[in-house]
C-alpha cells in the first residue's frame, strides 16, 4: 500500500545515501543552491521501500501559492523508483499509483499554480492529465553520446562547415579554465547590460550555483581568451554521470564580429573535457529559430520536453489560456 508524506529531511538523507540514483537537478544540494530554503519534498513509500519522490520549489507570487521550476533548473517533477523486475508493460501502472499517492500532499499545500518540466527520460504524462494538469511540448537539443569526441566532430552538420570553422578558430584562442565564480557572474551581468537588458539572474545566485557545482566536481567553467588577452566568451556546464547541461553562457564587451566562431570552439572544448565524465550533452534548448539551427549544427537531436501546468485560480487560468492562444 503506497502512502506519501512531506519530509525534506528524509529527502536529504535519500540524496546523501543514494546519490547515484538521483539526477543532478533533483539533488538536495542543487535545490538548496537554487531555492535556498524555499523547497519541500514529497516522499512516496511502499512499506519501507521508497517508491518515488517529488521535490517542489515553493513560492508566493502576487499573493498566490505556487510550485514553480527554480531558476537554472530545466527539469523537475517526480522521480520514480520502480521495484526490481517490474516489466515495461506494468511501469505506467506503477507511475500512476505513485502520482495518485502523492496528490493528497500536493492538495494539502493548497497551490494556486503548479508548473513542472519533466525530464526527457519521462514520456508518460497521463498520471498528471488524470490529476488535472495540462501539457505543452517544448524542445531541447541533445547529443546522445559524447564519449568519442572525434566521432561527435564527424557528426557535426552535413556540410562540415561547423567542424571547419572550429579548426580555423582554434589557433587564435587560448582555453581559460581558472575563471572564478565571481568573474563569470560579473561577465554574465555585464553582457546583459551591454544588450540594454537587466540580467534575470542575480550575481549571488550565479556565484552560488557555480561554486556549489564545481565544489562537488559537477560543474565545469571554461572560457576563451583572444590574442589581446581578453576573455571573450565563457560557458558554465553542470553534469552528472548521465548527462551534461549547458546552463549559462556569457560574452564580454571585448567580443567582436571576429570572434563569431569562438562559441563553437568553446563548445567543442567542453565536449572534449566532458567525454570521460558523462554520456549525453544537453544544450538546454531554445524555441528560437536561430538557436534551434545552431544547436542542431553540432549534431544535436531535437528532443521533446513536457511542461505540465495545473491552475486552480480562475483568473490566472484565463490569463494562462490567453497567453497560449
Amino acid at each position: 500500500m503506497l502512502h506519501a508524506s512531506i519530509d525534506k529531511d528524509f529527502y536529504r538523507e535519500l540524496c546523501d545515501q543514494h546519490s547515484s540514483l538521483v539526477p543532478l537537478f533533483h539533488q538536495a544540494w542543487w535545490l538548496q543552491a537554487v531555492c535556498g530554503e524555499d523547497w519541500q519534498a514529497i516522499i512516496c513509500q511502499d512499506g519501507e521501500r521508497t517508491a518515488g519522490v517529488w521535490p517542489l520549489h515553493m513560492r508566493r507570487k502576487y499573493g498566490l501559492r505556487c510550485a514553480l521550476m527554480p531558476q537554472l533548473t530545466p527539469y523537475g517533477g517526480p522521480l520514480y523508483f520502480p521495484p526490481d523486475g517490474l516489466s515495461s508493460a506494468r511501469l505506467p501502472d506503477f507511475e500512476n499509483k505513485v502520482v495518485q499517492a502523492m496528490m493528497p500532499c500536493i492538495d494539502s499545500l493548497r497551490l494556486h499554480l503548479s508548473i513542472l518540466k519533466l525530464s526527457p527520460a519521462i514520456s508518460n504524462w497521463l498520471p498528471f492529465y488524470w490529476q488535472g494538469f495540462q501539457q505543452t511540448t517544448r524542445y531541447t537539443y541533445r547529443i546522445a553520446d559524447i564519449r568519442n569526441p572525434e566521432q561527435v566532430l564527424n557528426n557535426f552538420d552535413r556540410s562540415k562547415q561547423r567542424a571547419r570553422t572550429i579548426r580555423q578558430a582554434e589557433p587564435h584562442y587560448q582555453l581559460v579554465d581558472n575563471l572564478t565564480a565571481t568573474q563569470f557572474a560579473t561577465m554574465h551581468h555585464r553582457y546583459w547590460q551591454s544588450q540594454g537588458e537587466a540580467d534575470l539572474l542575480s550575481l549571488d545566485l550565479i556565484e552560488r550555483v557555480v561554486e556549489s557545482a564545481t565544489a562537488r566536481h559537477q560543474g565545469l567553467l571554461l572560457g576563451l581568451r583572444n590574442a589581446e588577452g581578453q576573455v571573450v566568451v565563457a560557458w558554465f556546464v553542470v553534469y552528472d554521470s548521465r548527462c551534461a547541461y549547458a546552463l549559462l553562457s556569457a560574452r564580454s564587451e571585448a567580443h567582436t564580429a571576429r570572434d563569431k566562431d569562438a562559441t563553437a570552439l568553446l563548445i567543442w572544448k567542453f565536449l572534449q573535457r566532458l567525454a570521460p565524465l558523462t554520456q549525453v550533452f544537453d544544450f538546454e534548448g531554445s524555441m528560437e529559430p536561430g538557436a534551434e539551427y545552431y544547436y542542431r549544427s553540432f549534431g544535436a537531436v531535437q528532443t521533446p520536453v513536457m511542461q505540465l501546468t495545473r491552475c486552480s485560480n480562475a483568473l490566472l487560468r484565463a490569463a494562462l489560456t490567453f497567453r497560449r492562444t
